[in-house]
């Protein structure tokens, strides 16, 4: 009995929520996990990790399949093998998952520099109540391959009017820390295939007009 009074008290009870897409990724999915889990000392407190896999045939839903295995309180894995191209569809469904204050979507092509997370959650826990979106600053390089692979750096920022700034209004989901009070019932656009993001972000961006 004691044992269950515990688990009560912590499950459900998340900072963050972060939704991660699994699509083949045998190459990054281990570590990609690795560094979500290794560079947060709370992650079994205040982390959840949702793990959507879209049909993946390369091994990657058994590796995942192994972390949620080792962690059954924050990793919840999923798997839909339909062929939606609309990656609304997948978003929609790991946000109905979702428990923790801020829900962040990661992005698999991304390096999170070491202390992303906890300085995120600083500034969370500072402006909560002035913001719905914290947003870390993003860096672009291996341009020389045109592959814009973003690297998301943590540097000193403040509260960003984007009416004011507009240069700053970046809209780029994997640099995100979003409310879940904020999202509320809205969802991703389940047709568009192309700008379904940019449409979600600037809705929730235009509640309070800044960052």
């Amino acid at each position: 009995n004691i044992n269950i009074l515990i688990l009560g008290v912590f499950m459900g009870d998340f900072d963050i929520s972060i939704i991660r897409l699994i699509n083949n990724d045998i190459l990054t999915i281990e570590e990609s996990i690795d560094s979500i889990i290794s560079q947060n000392r709370d992650f079994k407190e205040n982390i959840q990790l949702i793990l959507l896999d879209l049909g993946s045939s390369d091994g990657s839903y058994e590796v995942a399949k192994e972390y949620e295995e080792k962690y059954p309180n924050n990793i919840k894995l999923m798997q839909y093998r339909d062929e939606s191209w609309a990656y609304g569809v997948h978003f929609n469904r790991a946000l109905k998952e979702a428990e923790g204050e801020f829900i962040h979507f990661f992005d698999p092509r991304s390096e999170l520099s070491q202390n992303a997370y906890s300085e995120a959650k600083k500034y969370i826990k500072k402006y909560s109540s002035e913001v719905d979106i914290v947003y870390i600053p993003v860096y672009y390089f291996d341009k020389k391959a045109k592959v814009l692979r973003p690297k998301v750096d943590y540097v000193k920022s403040d509260i960003v009017d984007v009416k004011e700034h507009i240069d700053h209004s970046i809209i780029y989901l994997g640099a995100a820390f979003i409310k879940k009070d904020a999202i509320g019932d809205l969802q991703f656009d389940e047709v568009l295939i192309d700008c379904e993001i940019d449409l979600f972000f600037t809705e929730i961006l235009m509640k309070k007009e800044k960052i």
